[in-house]
């Protein structure tokens, strides 16, 4: 594969902003970002993401880069994502604007429904480390590992799984399904607080 242009075209951007919700400005910008990950090929390798300033300062870094993974595809032993799978994957983070133009009430309402469970969907997914559709006590206590920093031992984190399990868990099975992590957050404004300026 050889390198790709520098910028896309009109209908190009056009396309990726309305099936993204990104804007034209922001799809340029991230399309050029891309092209320095991907050293201007048309894939880069899903490691290479790492390279992201923004994404590496996250202490969850390497769980968001396997989940770009389940994006993309492997090839020769490397996993590779294209621009459209970067950003989709990336679209998760917009912040919900407003309505837009001509969009009836409900179109938007629906919108941001939809929106909100495909970002509950990606919180979970950074839990469910064995991609099983649930969130065990050894997994949850494996991520928030990983955000906590000095000052809390390891028995105090068991005992923050421990209860977050046993509130959470209605069904009693011991681990936490999607339903019951969306009950969990209910009441939080996720489409809100999980956004990544663009």
């Amino acid at each position: 594969m050889g390198a790709t242009a520098s910028y896309l075209k009109e209908d190009e951007l056009q396309r990726y902003s309305d099936s993204t919700g990104f804007s034209t400005a922001q799809v340029q910008r991230l399309y050029r970002r891309f092209q320095v990950i991907s050293r201007g090929e048309e894939t880069a390798s899903v490691e290479n993401l790492l390279t992201i300033r923004e994404l590496a300062l996250n202490p969850l870094a390497e769980r968001i880069v396997l989940l770009f993974e389940r994006a993309g595809h492997e090839q020769n032993g490397v996993k590779l994502i294209n621009f459209n799978q970067f950003l989709n994957t990336l679209s998760i983070f917009l912040p919900i604007g407003e309505r837009r133009e001509g969009q009836s009430q409900e179109d938007f309402d629906q919108y941001k429904t939809t929106r909100g469970k495909e970002k509950l969907q990606f919180i979970f997914n950074i839990y469910d480390v064995q991609e099983d559709g649930y969130i065990e006590g050894n997994e949850l206590f494996e991520v928030l590992k990983m955000m906590v920093t000095d000052g809390i031992t390891d028995g105090e984190l068991s005992f923050i799984v421990d209860q977050t399990i046993s509130e959470a868990d209605h069904d009693g099975d011991g681990k936490i399904s999607f339903k019951e992590f969306e009950q969990i957050l209910a009441q939080t404004d996720v489409c809100q607080r999980m956004t990544i300026r663009f």
